[in-house]
């Protein structure tokens, strides 16, 4: 039963990331996307132990969504730059440590993670969304399909066709306007 609520969860995460796209505003992607992490969150949570490191790393992306949506001056989005990547390094290892598993997708994972965050912190749309489309996209999707995440796979597929939306409705020059 968990399984079906899991995915369903997946599901309802994965609407909100692809919706996110559509908005030109960064504060609005990043907020739908931070609360469709969320429920990944618990849609990785639920799939048991294969899925706690997943889990984590959409919690602290979470919280780094929300707090690159109300943060806008340069010093402080920095600040957070090296915060949040400490905090997903940190995360990893920790994960691997007591998980004892030293798996190269929890690598790749840390890897998207901090490529995303310095994409968030130049608050380039064009830049965020090349970001998501070449590297984080692909490794995500990587891992939905080990973990079987239906929802998750589903996500990375629209979230892809959703960036190709918004690219030709504003052009990649018309999303840093």
């Amino acid at each position: 039963m968990e399984a079906y609520i899991s995915q369903a969860i997946s599901i309802v995460a994965m609407a909100l990331q692809v919706i996110a796209y559509q908005f030109k505003k960064n504060s609005t992607y990043l907020t739908l996307f931070g609360i469709g992490g969320s429920l990944f969150a618990v849609s990785f949570f639920l799939l048991g132990e294969d899925g706690y490191a997943s889990a984590i790393i959409n919690v602290v992306g979470v919280f780094k969504n929300f707090t690159f949506a109300h943060h806008s001056r340069k010093m402080f989005r920095r600040f957070y730059m090296y915060l949040f990547v400490f905090l997903y390094a940190a995360s990893t290892v920790a994960i691997s440590i007591i998980t004892m598993e030293f798996d190269i997708i929890s690598y790749l994972i840390l890897m998207a993670q901090i490529v995303g965050t310095v994409s968030i912190w130049t608050d380039s749309a064009r830049i965020i969304r090349k970001a998501q489309l070449y590297f984080i996209i692909p490794i995500w999707l990587l891992n939905c399909t080990v973990n079987f995440n239906i929802g998750g796979i589903l996500c990375q597929l629209f979230v892809a066709v959703s960036i190709l939306i918004s690219v030709k409705r504003y052009g990649w020059d018309g999303l840093d306007k």
